[in-house]
């Protein structure tokens, strides 16, 4: 019984300090990881990691992540989230990535074929674009075909009632 409650502790400990290997900053016992500051990374083009920047950098990136956790846990605190402007707002958003990521997922499944790029190409020959971006002009023209076709139908399968 001792054995297995020390094994329990000392592997609750182990795998916490593997999960806090990464902890750059907490704030109000919140930690702040590399994780939290990838999207600034962004700034800095050549960066795939804290590692890859200097140390003016890191400070500026950490502190700018710091001050954002710090604005999000004050409106977290005001309860911003129960304000009925802001939950319409949230409606309103998740529906359009939705309808976002649903038409992405949708539009990867469109396969343009050697012989479909060759046509285009015979059609457009006053035009010379690469190859790829003959491949993507027809993706694209599938994808409306397909949506509009979709669209039609879903119309059709939907209750639909005009107030």
């Amino acid at each position: 019984m001792k054995i297995k409650l020390l094994s329990t502790v000392l592997a609750l400990m182990l795998s916490q300090n593997i999960l806090n290997a990464d902890v750059l900053a907490v704030v109000n016992g919140e930690n702040l990881t590399e994780e939290d500051i990838k999207p600034m990374l962004s700034m800095f083009h050549d960066a795939k990691s804290i590692k890859d920047l200097n140390e003016n950098e890191k400070k500026m990136i950490i502190d700018q992540t710091l001050e954002k956790k710090l604005i999000l846990q004050q409106a977290i605190k005001d309860k911003v989230e129960e304000n009925p402007r802001f939950v319409k707002i949230m409606k309103n958003f998740k529906d359009r990535l939705i309808v976002e990521f649903w038409m992405k997922e949708y539009l990867k499944e469109i396969k343009v074929s050697e012989q479909e790029i060759k046509d285009y190409m015979a059609k457009n020959k006053e035009h010379h674009p690469k190859k790829e971006e003959i491949k993507n002009k027809v993706k694209m023209q599938k994808f409306q075909v397909q949506m509009d076709e979709k669209l039609s139908n879903m119309k059709k399968a939907a209750k639909i009632e005009y107030k």
